[in-house]
């Protein structure tokens, strides 16, 4: 039995906790959050056998053998790297850290101490798209030469919003972290390497804070390995927006990822093809669709789910899973790129 300690009360409550509930050979015993009332009551509502009045004192629990990280980014480094010290095996949320410098150290102690890393980029496990990937790998629209990505929703466009962490770069916000994290791995995770890329990020909604805050719109113009060009645009104040769609295009046709609900990020997507000639384009009916089957109501915890089945396999089976601390290193390394382009105005290469 692998046993979990969860740490984050807001998405490790909503999400790890009941995730890690749903797997095989797993078995929650503790959550900590920097609220002792509020983690004490989360306890005693999911009746957890174990209480602890800092994540510290959960990660040294003996019981426990692995970690959960759900907090704000700029907290990570310091949390995994102590749980890796301390033997054990970490699943930290993207994105993995809040600058490059943070994210190489926290690869190299998960190399240094041997124990399974997993960051989760758990779109990946969305069945639209890992059959889109399917597709593309049997090479259903011949050679791809351009993708667009547009994924706009209007989250965070009234006004009155109170400002959090996730207004605030040197915490791990802003789009660019936290759409943009997902825009790079998921790019890399279809296409192949990021090579190139120009980036404009902005601050377009007016705050009435002093403070510098984070970014919260990016266009970002990406060149890949094989040749290809990628646009991406990302945006969580823009009234109104469109949702989230990939567009694929190919030598002998055009596959579109596309999700209109802006009231949730994983479900709601449809996955179409346009063939070369009217005939060949059609809705693709997708295996394991979850719009199909929506026995939860956030569409985030199916796709963790499966996160966490391979987080606990590998530490039973003693193998190496993904994605690891190492492809979160690689994602940190593109956005540093991209925000140089933005300093310098200039196509940065990697």
């Amino acid at each position: 039995m692998v046993t979990i300690g969860i740490i984050g009360t807001e998405f490790g409550a909503k999400v790890h906790l009941p995730g890690f509930r749903k797997v095989k050979n797993a078995k929650v015993l503790a959550i900590a959050g920097n609220d002792f009332s509020k983690t004490a009551a989360i306890s005693r509502e999911a009746k957890l056998p174990l209480v602890f009045k800092s994540w510290k004192e959960l990660v040294a629990c003996p019981e426990i053998s692995a970690v959960s990280i759900a907090t704000p980014p700029y907290l990570h480094a310091e949390m995994a790297a102590f749980a890796m010290k301390m033997g054990k095996h970490v699943l930290c949320e993207k994105p993995l850290a809040v600058s490059v410098s943070e994210a190489k150290k926290m690869a190299a102690f998960a190399k240094r101490y041997n124990v399974v890393n997993m960051i989760d980029f758990e779109f990946r496990n969305i069945p639209h798209w890992i059959h889109a990937k399917h597709l593309l790998q049997n090479g259903e629209i011949g050679k791809v030469g351009y993708v667009n990505i547009a994924w706009i929703t209007g989250g965070k466009a009234r006004s009155g919003i109170p400002l959090s962490w996730k207004n605030f770069t040197d915490k791990g916000g802003g789009t660019l972290l936290e759409f943009g994290s997902h825009i790079v791995d998921y790019v890399e995770w279809f296409f192949g390497p990021i090579t190139e890329m120009l980036a404009d990020l902005k601050t377009v909604k007016k705050q009435t804070s002093k403070a510098r805050l984070a970014e919260d719109t990016i266009n970002v113009l990406m060149r890949l390995k094989n040749g290809a060009i990628v646009n991406a645009s990302a945006s969580n104040v823009m009234r109104g927006g469109r949702g989230h769609a990939i567009e694929i295009y190919g030598s002998e046709g055009t596959l579109k990822l596309v999700n209109p609900n802006l009231k949730d990020s994983v479900y709601g997507f449809e996955l179409f093809k346009e063939g070369l000639n009217a005939e060949d384009s059609r809705k693709i009916t997708v295996p394991g669709d979850l719009s199909k089957h929506q026995n939860y109501k956030d569409g985030r915890l199916p796709i963790f789910i499966e996160t966490a089945k391979k987080f606990v396999g590998a530490i039973q089976n003693k193998k190496k899973a993904g994605p690891s601390f190492a492809d979160g290193l690689r994602v940190q390394r593109v956005i540093g790129a991209m925000k140089t382009s933005f300093r310098q105005g200039r196509w940065v290469k990697l």
